[in-house]
């Protein structure tokens, strides 16, 4: 059974958590897998407390056949056998500079600059869509495979007249609190669910605070329609859910999500807000997205 170390330091929350316990599920029976980790989410799984400075050294005393750093972060050694998944679209991509300011600015520019530096050529690079395949070309001259990593299962709850938003906090995801889209919604006779970051006092709506995975999958899966303002992704794991848990997509048009899904309602047209919500359709994927839907072992075993 070849060695596989699946490095995860310093992944936290979102679509990295996601991906790190999905990719233990269909890694661990396969392979002997070592887990380098600093967070709690999978302490469990985790044969190896790292981080991003004691994980050179510790993947040298391993010596395994395969690493699979879903981490964004490079490492400053040469190594043989890496699989690196992309996902952190601010290294390729300075124009979402622009949503952030201050000490993040600052740290986006020095991640990147270190990103650029030691990216290397002999990684097998994995991206989720065809937006991104192009910005790490023309940021690095480096070629990647483009595969979706959908395989997310959601439970089959019946919907309910509710809009969910997660309030992140991220500059590119900011919310807009005074757009029309929230009276639309109270119009509408549809309850407003925020997840998160707890929204401004006079904002109505059902605060539910930070979910864990199960009670997230749950309120998805119950919401009939998923509200997002961002501005700037890699994929948009957001585009994902809504169309696995077939609810109604409103969004900003932006250029990934043209990719990623067939029929979503534009946040900025004005003709939303004049159609009642129960005229709105799910959203589905891409045919051309679920085309580029390939399992990591399989990937893996190419390399």
């Amino acid at each position: 059974m070849k060695k596989l170390v699946l490095d995860i330091s310093y992944i936290v929350s979102g679509g990295g958590k996601k991906y790190a316990l999905q990719f233990i599920n269909q890694l661990k029976d396969d392979y002997n897998l070592t887990v380098l980790s600093n967070n709690i989410f999978v302490r469990k799984n985790a044969t190896i407390w790292s981080n991003l400075i004691n994980r050179e050294t510790i993947i040298h005393k391993l010596n395994p056949d395969i690493i699979l750093n879903i981490s964004n972060v490079p490492y400053l050694f040469k190594k043989k056998h890496v699989v690196f998944f992309l996902h952190q679209r601010y290294y390729i991509d300075n124009t979402g500079l622009k949503y952030t300011r201050g000490s993040f600015k600052l740290k986006i520019k020095i991640k990147t600059l270190f990103f650029k530096t030691f990216i290397r050529s002999n990684y097998k690079i994995l991206v989720q869509t065809k937006v991104m395949k192009e910005l790490l070309l023309k940021k690095t001259g480096l070629n990647s495979t483009v595969s979706s990593f959908t395989n997310f299962n959601y439970p089959d709850n019946n919907k309910k007249n509710q809009v969910l938003i997660h309030n992140d906090n991220v500059p590119h995801k900011k919310i807009n609190w005074s757009h029309e889209i929230f009276g639309w919604i109270e119009r509408n006779s549809y309850d407003l669910i925020v997840v998160g970051v707890q929204p401004p006092l006079n904002i109505k709506c059902n605060y539910l605070g930070y979910l864990e995975e199960p009670e997230m999958k749950s309120v998805l899966s119950e919401s009939k329609v998923i509200l997002t303002f961002t501005n700037f992704e890699s994929l948009g794991l957001l585009y994902i859910e809504a169309c696995l848990n077939k609810s109604i997509l409103i969004a900003k048009k932006i250029d990934v999500i043209n990719e990623v899904v067939n029929n979503y309602y534009n946040l900025d047209e004005n003709t939303l807000i004049h159609k009642k919500i129960s005229t709105l359709e799910y959203s589905k994927f891409s045919k051309s997205f679920l085309k580029n839907k390939t399992s990591i072992k399989q990937i893996i075993d190419e390399k």
